[in-house]
């Protein structure tokens, strides 16, 4: 269950990813080696599901199942059912319905200040050998180096004019004591 690749930790964390990429399904979750968080157990976290993983998409479809791992997001038409008075009026880019979660076929982890990747979940049916993955998304990223790219162009979905206005209304509503401290985002898209 535990390898022995151990000797670059970030190199290693690149490669498993280039090789999950051929997979349907992946999930990342990913600390980045910051100090920040001093509670999390984990500083990476991989998920792997194949065509045939199972996907949750309501709420009411899970609720009360149990499921030894569930990996994905939940969007906001959830929170705007589960808090109603917190309702926003975006509109998803991608329609995923309330949730987009599959079940993993296979959990690999690397643990806060470990040096060595585990398995932790692996589905009887999923065949791995992390030396081969490693290998696989080795070679993956060395091609990957070698090949020139355009870099993607990113753009924000609000004009600079909006997020201004949304500033200066946001700057009033913390004059006013409504709220002492605001996290204002904007979604882009890459092209």
């Amino acid at each position: 269950e535990v390898n022995s690749f151990s000797s670059d930790l970030k190199l290693s964390k690149a490669y498993l990813l280039y090789w999950a990429h051929q997979f349907p399904y992946t999930l990342c979750l990913d600390n980045c080696f910051s100090e920040v968080d001093r509670y999390g157990r984990f500083e990476c976290l991989i998920g792997i599901g194949r065509e045939n993983a199972s996907k949750v998409t309501k709420w009411k479809a899970w609720e009360g199942k149990t499921s030894k791992w569930l990996m994905g997001g939940l969007t906001y038409d959830l929170k705007n059912q589960v808090e109603p008075q917190l309702q926003n009026q975006y509109q998803p880019l991608v329609d995923v319905g309330e949730m987009a979660l599959f079940e993993p076929q296979i959990v690999i982890g690397l643990g806060r200040h470990q040096q060595e990747w585990k398995i932790l979940y692996q589905d009887p049916a999923f065949s791995f050998n992390f030396s081969d993955a490693l290998e696989e998304g080795k070679g993956a990223y060395q091609q990957a180096q070698n090949t020139t790219q355009s870099p993607l162009e990113f753009r924000s979905l609000t004009d600079r004019d909006t997020y201004l206005q949304q500033v200066e209304r946001l700057r009033q509503h913390i004059i006013d004591g409504d709220c002492y401290e605001v996290n204002l985002a904007q979604a882009y898209v890459a092209e």
